[in-house]
């Protein structure tokens, strides 16, 4: 059986309804063991050139950009009734109720947080940004505003954007400790684990239940391997807050490490139900449907997960795979380029699309043609892949596409030469 390189991207997490960014290079690569229209989505880089700067942002301490009357009765309705609307999927309707409620006293920075949400599921990166720039300068005191914020940021590699907007509003509101977690999320970014672990019990000695504080030790102590040690400050973090899916995708991944994978099931599935829009949760739930061959199991999960988060390009890897398992190769190539589009660089997605091309029959797609466009594809890989290991077995597979190609062309020009035969 030929590699297939199968992503899990778990240890990043999601508030309210908002994606979390993808940590860069911290993939759990798994050997072994994906709609038919691929979702549209906008030009990344477009969105993150118009972003506005962090510099940009009136931090709150001006008396007038303060909004934190009491939310009356009415305007709590509506926006329960606007966050009813998207779950249902009706995100216009939605909208229009949050924009009409911005201008109220007390409502107005969890209208312009909520829309920000909305325009962040649907990959509008720009408004996104600006609508949580907008709660913050109506309650500099609202956390998940500013977390979600730096969430954005760091999804779109802004880390010192990131940094200087955290640092900037921990420092302005020390009181305010959910800010801190702003912080926790650019330490686990870099990959500075032990920092986080540092920051998160100053924050656990004013507070013993602070459960995002306990969420960011957990990730950080399961990247550094201390896996017992991840899951007590979980289990711990569970009994605190069960609601919380967050706490369940991380449970499940330290599960999975500690090779319960029964138990691993269980949490992810738990924070699916918790939360349906949870782009990583369903991703690491489907590569365990994929790894117990339930291909069509793990489709439903890596599909939810890329509509809900249209650049994941992880995702998108593993769609193809399964759509491979479920002889689906006219899907599996939409859903492995889709990848590459989001990232030209991704080397996995250039391997599996040349592994596609190598051994799979793609319907309308002649023999030589799709192999050679294996043997190109590969070439792509081996460009792309700058660590390429000697023993990769790039060279192994792309020697036998080429060779492929001329048994091909030795059996379609017998074929010819048969039917002249034939003929005369």
């Amino acid at each position: 059986m030929k590699k297939i390189i199968l992503l899990a991207i778990g240890t990043s997490f999601v508030l309210a309804c908002s994606g979390s960014p993808e940590k860069k290079d911290e993939s759990v690569v798994e050997e072994s063991v994906a709609t038919e229209d691929m979702p549209a989505t906008e030009d990344l880089m477009k969105d993150v050139q118009e972003m506005p700067s962090t510099d940009s942002l009136d931090d709150g301490s001006a008396e007038s950009s303060s909004d934190e009357s009491e939310l009356d009765a009415g305007s709590a309705a509506m926006i329960r009734d606007a966050m009813e609307s998207a779950k249902r999927g009706d995100l216009k309707s939605a909208q229009s109720s949050l924009e009409s409620i911005l201008t109220q006293p007390g409502a107005a920075y969890l209208a312009a947080y909520n829309l920000g949400v909305i325009h962040e599921r649907q990959g509008q990166y720009e408004q996104s940004a600006r609508r949580y720039f907008e709660s913050l300068q109506k309650n500099p005191n609202f956390s998940p505003a500013l977390i979600n914020l730096v969430r954005l940021y760091l999804r779109q590699d802004r880390v010192q954007d990131a940094e200087r907007l955290a640092d900037r509003f921990a420092n302005q509101r020390p009181d305010v400790l959910s800010h801190r977690v702003a912080g926790l999320e650019v330490g686990l970014y870099k990959g500075a684990y032990e920092d986080v672990i540092r920051k998160a019990k100053e924050v656990l000695r004013r507070d013993e239940k602070n459960v995002d504080a306990m969420v960011a030790m957990a990730q950080a102590n399961f990247n550094l391997g201390r896996f017992e040690l991840a899951r007590s400050v979980v289990v711990r973090a569970v009994e605190l807050d069960g609601s919380r899916a967050d706490l369940f995708n991380i449970y499940g991944l330290v599960e999975l490490k500690l090779d319960k994978k029964p138990a691993a099931i269980a949490n992810f599935r738990k924070a699916v139900e918790l939360r349906p829009q949870f782009p990583e949760a369903r991703n690491n739930l489907g590569l365990l449907y994929h790894e117990a061959r339930d291909f069509e199991a793990a489709r439903l999960q890596f599909e939810e997960a890329v509509r809900v988060f249209p650049d994941y390009k992880h995702a998108f890897l593993n769609l193809g795979s399964a759509y491979k398992g479920l002889s689906r190769f006219r899907d599996a190539e939409l859903a492995f380029k889709r990848a590459i589009e989001i990232d030209p660089q991704f080397a996995d997605a250039h391997f599996n699309l040349a592994i596609l091309y190598l051994d799979s029959d793609i319907p309308g797609m002649d023999p030589i043609a799709r192999l050679q466009k294996s043997v190109d594809t590969f070439g792509q890989y081996k460009a792309v892949n700058k660590t390429m290991a000697k023993d990769d077995p790039a060279n192994k597979y792309l020697e036998e596409a080429r060779k492929a190609i001329e048994i091909e062309k030795q059996k379609q020009e017998m074929m010819r030469e048969a039917q002249k035969g034939e003929e005369s």
